[in-house]
């Protein structure tokens, strides 16, 4: 479980992927990006650890643009972001 502070989008952003992202990524910032939590409110929410992948995309959505990542040899774990529906 993460708990995200309010205003975690005005830190530098740092975020790679668009549905799966390197762990190297600003947790808070990709639950942003992905709608878990409202930047302006934070909140908390669930990610899932798993094997990298090869290539992680860019993406924009609201304010947050993730950074295209490609030949990840150095990065061994991605995460997701688990938005439970029933909420």
């Amino acid at each position: 479980m993460v708990r995200c502070p309010r205003d975690c989008d005005k830190r530098t952003i740092l975020v790679y992927g668009i549905k799966k992202f390197a762990v190297s990524s600003k947790i808070c910032q990709a639950g942003i990006f992905i709608g878990a939590i409202d930047a302006r409110v934070g909140g908390v929410f669930l990610i899932q650890i798993g094997s990298a992948i090869e290539y992680y995309p860019s993406g924009s959505k609201g304010v947050i643009t993730t950074i295209e990542l490609r030949n990840t040899k150095l990065t061994v774990l991605s995460f997701v972001i688990v938005i439970d529906s029933t909420q």
